[in-house]
């Protein structure tokens, strides 16, 4: 390798290379493997860490130096975790929306755009399908990993809003694929998502029914997160040799 060239996977240092006119480059005869969490609830005690991490990340927007790409490539870190929460208050923000006159003329439209939307996700993974049991576990993978997914939004979100009242600490991520879940444990990780997710479901079932039917994705997924992160780990285990 060129002494000019220093291997970094940090934005940190990433930033402060190219401020020094350095580069960084992509090894594509390096071959590196990822450990994905265990479950869910491990990953979501990843993902409070990577946010603390990226949201971090913000100084180096205005830092002095740092070529355009940079910023962009910092900016897109912080967007992934910060859009969790703008779309969450967005969401929130429906129920009073949907009262307003105007929004008679806009559910149809709305209705359609969720449908080329969730096409633009979905459709292109069927082109994988070369019997029935690739279009099986295609219809697994979307529905697990949508109702599962959606939860993100609530937790990222409570993970921005609490970053000033928690302190640091690092907790390792158990990395045993074939350990079992528990349910009570489940349970304790991911009632808050539920209350919320029942709470929606009165809300809309009460005050703002169109509302209630556009957000149906999310009202599902958060009512039905235990359930469904509790029966994929339990998948999972039993299928040691298939991946899903």
């Amino acid at each position: 390798m060129d002494e000019q060239l220093r291997p970094s996977h940090d934005i940190w240092d990433t930033a402060y290379l190219d401020r020094i006119g350095g580069k960084t480059v992509f090894c594509k005869d390096v071959i590196t493997y990822e450990e994905s969490p265990v479950n869910y609830i491990e990953e979501l005690k990843r993902g409070r860490r990577w946010a603390r991490g990226n949201i971090g990340t913000i100084k180096l927007l205005f830092e002095k130096g740092l070529s355009l790409s940079i910023r962009f490539h910092v900016f897109f870190g912080i967007h992934m975790y910060v859009s969790q929460l703008i779309l969450l208050f967005w969401t929130i923000s429906g129920i009073w929306i949907s009262r307003l006159p105007v929004w008679g003329s806009t559910v149809k439209l709305s209705l359609y755009l969720r449908f080329i939307i969730l096409g633009i996700l979905f459709l292109h993974k069927f082109a994988f399908c070369r019997k029935l049991h690739d279009l099986r576990h295609i219809l697994f993978d979307i529905l697990f990993s949508t109702v599962i997914g959606l939860n993100n939004m609530f937790y990222t979100s409570a993970h921005l809003l609490l970053l000033p009242f928690k302190k640091l600490t690092w907790i390792p991520m158990k990395k045993n694929p074939h350990e079992s879940v528990d349910l009570h444990f489940v349970v304790k990780s991911l009632w808050p998502s539920t209350a919320c997710g029942l709470f929606g479901i009165f809300i809309s079932l009460w005050y703002a029914p169109s509302w209630g039917l556009l957000s149906t994705p999310i009202l599902f997924s958060f009512t039905f997160g235990i359930p469904t992160v509790y029966l994929s780990a339990k998948i999972i285990r039993r299928n040691k040799s298939q991946i899903f």
